[in-house]
C-alpha cells in the first residue's frame, strides 16, 4: 500500500509509518514536512518525497516526474471540481494579511496550480491511502483531499472532538461515517443514556456555568496576562522583531508575490498594525448595529463560527460563506418569527486574525435583513 502522510510534524507520526510498514505494508511515498522532523523523516524513510509544509502552502512544490502525457486542467475538470473550487477560494481569505491584497485573479490562478500539480502528481505517485491528521484546512491539503475523493484514492482524516480527547477516523469533510452512524444507533438501543459516563460529564459541564463550559482554546484568549508575563512575551517578541531581518510568511502582500518566502520586518509590522486597526473597526461596525433581543418572539439563533478556520473552511461546505446560511434563512423564516445573529467574540481577538474572515459591510448587510 503506497500511503502519502499529510499530517503534522509530530514524531509519533514516524512511529506509526514504522509500525503500520511492518504490520500492514504501508509504504511511505510522500511527506509533508518541517524543519522539525524533515531530517529523521529521511532517515527512516529515504526513498519518500520529502514536501516542506510552508512551501507547498505557497505552491512551491517538490517537483515530480514529467507525465509522456500529462494532465491539463480543461472544462471538464474544472467543472468536476467546481464544488472544490468555491470552498478553496473562500480558503484563501487567510493568505491576505490586508483582505484586499489577494484578487480572485491571483486566487483562481493559485487554485489553477495547485489542481495540475495534484491530478499529475497521483498519477506518478499512484497512492493507495492518504493521511491526515485532521480536516485539510491549508489549501494545498483541500486540494490534495479533492483530487483524492474524485479519484477514488482512500483518505483516512483523523476527526478530534472536544469529548474528553476522543478522535473518530473518517473518510470524508462532508460526510459522518456510516459506522459512526449504526455504532451510534446500537448503543442507544443497547443501554440508557444515563449509563455513558463520558457523554454525560460532556453534557454536564456544558450545562453548567460558562467559565466551566468554555473549551480550553478560548480560556487561552480569555484570560488576561499577569504583568510578568505580559512584560516576557512582549519583550520577546521585540527581540526577535529586531533580530530577524526577514519572517517566514505564506501571506500574499500588496507588494510580493505568495511564493515569495519572506516578508521584512516592516512589512509584517505594517499588516499587524493594519490588522489591529481593522479589527477594532469590524467591533465598532458591529456594536453599533447590535440590539438586545426579544426572548418572548418565536426564533431561531445563528452563533457565527470565527473565520477563517477549520470548522467552516472546510467543514461548512459551501456555506463557509456565512452570509449565504443567513440570508437563506432569513428567507425561509416564517411569518412572526426572528432570526438572531450572533458573532463569535474571538472574531475581534487581538491574538487572532478575523480581519481576514469578514468584513464590515458583512454585518451591514446582515442587519438590514427585516426578520434579522
Amino acid at each position: 500500500m503506497r500511503v502519502i502522510y499529510a499530517t503534522s510534524d509530530l514524531e509519533e507520526w514516524i512511529n506509526v509509518a514504522k509500525n503500520m510498514q511492518t504490520l500492514e505494508g504501508w509504504e511511505p511515498i510522500y511527506w509533508v514536512t518541517t524543519p522539525k522532523n524533515d531530517t529523521l523523516v529521511y532517515d527512516t524513510f529515504p526513498l519518500a518525497i520529502r514536501q516542506n509544509y510552508l512551501e507547498a502552502i505557497r505552491g512551491v512544490y517538490t517537483p515530480m516526474v514529467n507525465l509522456d502525457v500529462p494532465k491539463v486542467i480543461d472544462a471538464d475538470v474544472l467543472n468536476q471540481y467546481a464544488y472544490y473550487e468555491k470552498i478553496a477560494l473562500k480558503m484563501m481569505d487567510r493568505m491576505d494579511p490586508t483582505a484586499f491584497s489577494f484578487n480572485l485573479t491571483e486566487r483562481e490562478h493559485l487554485y489553477y496550480d495547485f489542481l495540475l500539480y495534484w491530478i499529475n502528481s497521483i498519477v506518478v505517485l499512484k497512492p493507495d491511502i492518504v493521511l491526515f491528521t485532521e480536516s485539510p484546512h491549508a489549501l494545498f491539503q483541500y486540494i490534495l483531499y479533492a483530487v483524492c475523493l474524485e479519484n477514488n484514492i482512500k483518505i483516512i482524516r483523523f476527526t478530534p472532538t472536544h469529548i474528553e480527547g476522543l478522535t473518530f477516523l473518517s473518510s470524508s469533510v462532508e460526510e459522518i461515517p456510516l459506522y459512526l452512524k449504526e455504532v451510534y444507533k446500537t448503543f442507544l438501543e443497547k443501554k440508557p443514556i444515563q449509563s455513558y459516563e463520558v457523554s454525560n460529564r460532556y453534557l454536564a459541564k456544558n450545562r453548567g456555568s460558562y467559565d466551566e463550559a468554555l473549551p480550553y482554546y478560548m480560556k487561552r484568549l480569555t484570560q488576561k496576562e499577569s504583568f510578568k508575563g505580559l512584560l516576557l512575551s512582549s519583550f520577546g517578541k521585540a527581540q526577535r522583531f529586531i533580530s530577524n531581518s526577514t519572517f517566514t510568511a505564506y501571506k500574499k502582500g500588496s507588494r510580493y508575490s505568495i511564493s515569495n518566502g519572506n516578508i521584512t520586518k516592516i512589512d509584517l509590522l505594517r499588516y499587524k498594525l493594519k490588522g489591529s486597526w481593522e479589527k477594532k473597526q469590524l467591533k465598532n461596525v458591529y456594536n453599533t448595529l447590535a440590539v438586545s433581543a426579544d426572548l418572548t418572539v418565536p426564533y431561531i439563533y445563528v452563533a457565527l463560527h470565527y473565520q477563517p478556520e477549520k470548522t467552516t473552511s472546510p467543514e461548512g461546505g459551501v456555506f463557509v460563506d456565512q452570509w449565504l446560511m443567513i440570508s437563506m434563512l432569513s428567507r425561509l423564516l416564517s411569518k412572526g418569527w426572528k432570526l438572531y445573529v450572533k458573532e463569535h467574540f474571538s472574531q475581534f481577538s487581538e491574538k487572532l486574525y478575523g480581519e481576514q474572515g469578514r468584513q464590515r459591510d458583512f454585518y451591514q448587510k446582515v442587519s438590514a435583513l427585516k426578520n434579522v
